[in-house]
């Protein structure tokens, strides 16, 4: 069974493990202990017993939260995970009067994009070659029904 809970200093580890096997460009340890501690920082985990299977972050500025990584380990990929995550994240925004929720996310993932347009985000705007390894366009996605 999936639980969904606050991240601690404990699922460090797992968390940059999971960032390295999913991204060009992963978080060391040492930026998500870093931010981890930061009260303007919002990490949750999902977990199968004390495994991390993924993860979500999002720092707040002001009233506004921007998501900064969600990522699900490949073998419980298409499993509601992510989803899971991204409604558990949107509520820790609302709980803490977010207005709205930002995100970045490659032109070329048309499954993540399909999850953030389920889960209400829109399509803003374009940050020209945001991503590197490859180099490549993001999109900027906006929650806003908070």
């Amino acid at each position: 069974m999936i639980t969904i809970q606050p991240m601690t200093k404990e699922d460090i580890d797992m968390v940059a493990h999971l960032e390295k096997d999913t991204f060009s460009s992963p978080w060391s340890y040492e930026n998500l202990q870093e931010s981890l501690n930061r009260d303007n920082y919002y990490f949750l985990v999902a977990k199968e017993d004390s495994m991390v299977v993924g993860y979500i972050g999002m720092y707040a500025i002001l009233d506004e939260g921007d998501i900064t990584n969600i990522a699900v380990n490949k073998d419980f990929r298409r499993q509601g995970i992510g989803t899971m995550l991204l409604k558990e994240m949107l509520w820790t925004a609302k709980k803490n009067n977010l207005v709205t929720v930002t995100l970045e996310v490659r032109v070329s993932n048309e499954n993540a994009i399909s999850l953030y347009k389920q889960q209400g985000f829109a399509i803003i705007g374009t940050r020209k070659k945001f991503y590197v390894k490859p180099e490549e366009d993001g999109y900027i996605m906006r929650y806003s029904h908070i």
